[in-house]
């Protein structure tokens, strides 16, 4: 064969019939015409089929000697319905359009030109916001109040609010409406220019030794005003107010009479002890007192009581009360006279 040698056997016989030899294997050539019948098929110039038309390809026959035996060309392959051509149409099915709000969806379909369905998948579209238009101020801020503004969705009609910051009050300045003393706090305001609300606040007491003061006591029914700084206290019979007096340096004051009697002077004492007189009849209480009783008593001077300062009645022109003195005071200064003169005369003798 085309493959492998050929062999026999040779046998010689006379023309009478006698076999005169026999010589087996003996060897034939290969022969490359002759071919074994193990031959290969083959493809060549292949169209494949597909949903839509017939395929084609050459047939190619090859022994196995390397010999080409045959070539057929076109020959058909069959319509191949799996085998799509890629002419594809994309349609949408379900679909659920997305608001401002919600997300949408649809079914993507992908069909092949024979009209099988290849591909059908969910898509989801994201939602698509509002589209809000300019905002517009519905009610103006106050100095207290927040005001509004609004502003509405062109797709959806949805409306939306904001506040507005109050703007607070656009105040004047403080301005006292009451000085604060040693006594008592202050007070100021301010109003504003917007609302005209107004704002108090007090002032605090004058600065000074806090819880330090002075009490005045007087005695002997009588009425005198003390004169402390720029203000004068009425110290009554009978009563002990306390003037409270916010000072770390010395307390200078003046005691009057309240009454139209007339005495030669004062005994002050602070706290049971006796203050002496400023050479200006002032009386001035130390620094560092933090609490001082002072008690106030006239020294009388009897014998000058009689139609002193216009006073025959011994009636006080401020309270209407009855000086106890004047009940004695004639038959005292008589006393007093008739004393002063047997002194005076046994004096000269």
């Amino acid at each position: 064969t085309c493959m492998a040698k050929g062999s026999y056997t040779e046998v010689v016989t006379c023309e009478c019939g006698v076999e005169l030899s026999r010589t087996p294997d003996k060897e034939i050539p290969v022969n490359p015409e002759n071919h074994t019948g193990n031959n290969t098929t083959t493809r060549e110039d292949v169209v494949d089929a597909t949903c839509m038309a017939t395929g084609s390809y050459t047939e190619v026959v090859t022994c196995e000697c390397g010999v080409e035996l045959s070539r057929t060309p076109d020959k058909e392959i069959p319509v191949n319905p799996e085998n799509h051509t890629g002419n594809n149409t994309t349609t949408r099915e379900n679909v659920v359009a997305p608001t401002c709000t919600a997300d949408g969806s649809y079914d993507q379909v992908v069909t092949c030109e024979c009209g099988v369905e290849i591909d059908r998948r969910k898509v989801t579209e994201s939602a698509l916001g509002h589209d809000f238009g300019a905002w517009a101020r519905i009610s103006e801020p106050t100095c207290t109040e927040a005001g509004e503004e609004k502003r509405t969705c062109a797709r959806c009609g949805e409306p939306e609010t904001r506040p507005v910051d109050a703007l607070g009050h656009d105040w004047t300045a403080w301005e006292t409406v009451t000085p604060a003393t040693r006594e008592s706090e202050g007070l100021e305001r301010r109003i504003c220019y917007r609302c005209a609300t107004v704002e108090t606040r007090a002032i605090p007491m004058l600065a000074g030794v806090k819880d330090r003061k002075v009490q005045f006591v007087v005695s002997d029914n009588m009425h005198y005003l003390v004169h402390l700084d720029e203000y004068d206290y009425l110290i009554q019979s009978k009563t002990t107010p306390a003037i409270y007096w916010f000072s770390d340096k010395p307390l200078t004051f003046e005691v009057v009479p309240h009454h139209d009697f007339d005495f030669d002077g004062y005994t002050v004492l602070v706290n049971q002890v006796e203050l002496a007189p400023n050479g200006d009849g002032t009386f001035t209480l130390p620094a560092g007192t933090d609490f001082a009783m002072v008690s106030i008593a006239p020294v009388q001077n009897l014998p000058a009581i009689d139609g002193i300062n216009g006073d025959t009645d011994g009636v006080c022109s401020y309270c209407g009360k009855t000086h106890p003195t004047h009940i004695w005071g004639r038959l005292v200064a008589l006393i007093h006279a008739i004393l002063y003169f047997f002194a005076h005369l046994f004096g000269k003798m």
